[in-house]
């Protein structure tokens, strides 16, 4: 199956980040905007992986999520990738505002965890960010980038693993697990 873990974004935040989606793809005939149940701050993309991996994943995922203080991460500006000349990514940006940089110390351990249940390193380094649309052509272009500011501030209280089933009109993504942060499981 193929899978990823991530933290969903809270329905408050849904609705804003949408909004955000829309102004600045402009034509959506240019853009397959996420759906709102797929915003979500990827931590570690697993790829396809069979259970066994699965399995070996859950105890360090579970510990170093149960031992993780509260997170702080506020979603603010917009952006592109690979450039806003040649857009193929939209993405809004996450800002970890808990001390001490608790999310990318997160996101390291489950890249830990990933290549010791026996996956490959993953060679970009971590940027958080939550996807918004993808480019349906070569020629889509994005506008209103620097009107997107800050959109809010959120708490999370999970990180889930998802299963992600590819499909016409983009993945949909199925619950697999949850792991609670801060506390047992």
């Amino acid at each position: 199956m193929r899978a990823f873990l991530a933290i969903p974004l809270p329905a408050a935040l849904v609705a804003s980040a949408a909004a955000a989606a829309r102004t600045i793809a402009g034509d959506e005939r240019e853009w397959r905007l996420a759906r709102d149940e797929g915003l979500h701050v990827t931590l570690r993309f697993l790829g396809e992986v069979d259970r066994a991996v699965l399995s070996a994943l859950e105890a360090p995922v579970a510990e170093a999520t149960r031992a993780t203080p509260g997170l702080t991460l506020v979603l603010r500006d917009a952006g592109a990738f690979p450039s806003v000349r040649r857009p193929r990514i939209l993405w809004l940006g996450v800002e970890d505002r808990s001390t001490g940089g608790v999310l990318a110390a997160l996101a390291a351990q489950f890249e830990d965890a990933a290549r010791a249940a026996g996956l490959i390193h993953e060679a970009r380094p971590f940027f958080p960010h939550v996807t918004l649309a993808r480019a349906r052509t070569d020629r889509a272009r994005c506008s209103a980038l620097e009107t997107v500011g800050t959109l809010g501030t959120f708490d999370p209280a999970e990180v889930v693993l998802f299963r992600s089933i590819l499909g016409r009109g983009g993945a949909r993504y199925e619950i697999e697990r949850r792991f609670p942060v801060g506390r047992m499981p």
